[in-house]
């Protein structure tokens, strides 16, 4: 994290997973969580995650959670993955407490074989600090998600270019097959999108469209239209 012209600017290039230890870049998940801390009385806040190749979606549910402290929905996304039977059966022991990952990624069984899973969308969410969130076309899965996450929320901007478009599926957990050890990996599950909120390789389009250097633009609007006193002012009286 940085402030550059008074604004803080949190960056995250890889969405590891901050439930679990064992996996590469977990500590530098639980230090961007940490950071929230620093943001709680900020006005304006902006979020670059261009480049961001994605990974765990609990990353940005949890740092959302954590400055915001409401769990925010994705927008219409539904996530439909193989039983919690199978998942328990073929995981490789130690490298995933699946137990701790339901509380971030709350679900329930449709058919016995797949469940939905995700926060219920309720609605725009109230939300203090204004944000300004950075993609590019190399945000891809869960950076993809947690862009799209932000049209469920009041007071935030989406700026740069489209996303990659790859947030279809998942790559899926390394498991480990029960009769010959091997390890292997698949998708498993499905990321459904409302019509034409989300397309293979148009991604997430943004509020406002930047050819050239995204954070450059989104310093420049906040130093010539947004106001940090009247930020402040509508934080102080709510």
């Amino acid at each position: 994290m940085q402030y550059l012209d008074r604004v803080p600017v949190v960056s995250i290039m890889h969405m590891s997973s901050p439930v679990l230890p064992h996996v590469e870049n977990h500590a530098d998940a639980i230090r961007f969580i940490g950071f929230t801390a620093n943001l709680w009385n900020e006005p304006i806040i902006i979020v670059d995650i261009r480049s961001n190749q994605g990974g765990s979606i609990s990353l940005p549910v949890q740092w959302l959670n954590s400055l915001m402290g409401v769990n925010v929905p994705e927008t219409g996304i539904m996530l439909i993955s193989l039983c919690d039977k199978i998942y328990e059966t073929l995981y490789h022991p130690g490298i995933f407490e699946y137990q701790n990952y339901r509380v971030f990624r709350p679900s329930h069984s449709f058919d016995g074989n797949h469940r939905i899973s995700g926060y219920p969308h309720t609605g725009i969410i109230d939300n203090n600090p204004f944000i300004i969130m950075l993609v590019d076309r190399y945000t891809a899965g869960s950076g993809e998600r947690m862009a799209d996450m932000m049209f469920n929320m009041a007071n935030t901007l989406v700026i740069g270019q489209n996303t990659r478009g790859s947030a279809i599926s998942d790559s899926g957990w390394p498991i480990i097959l029960p009769n010959t050890g091997i390890v292997v990996s698949f998708g498993n599950m499905l990321i459904l999108f409302p019509e034409g909120h989300f397309a293979t390789g148009r991604g997430i389009t943004p509020d406002i469209w930047v050819t050239g250097d995204a954070l450059t633009a989104a310093l420049a609007m906040v130093e010539n239209h947004i106001s940090f006193e009247a930020v402040e002012v509508v934080r102080n009286t709510e």
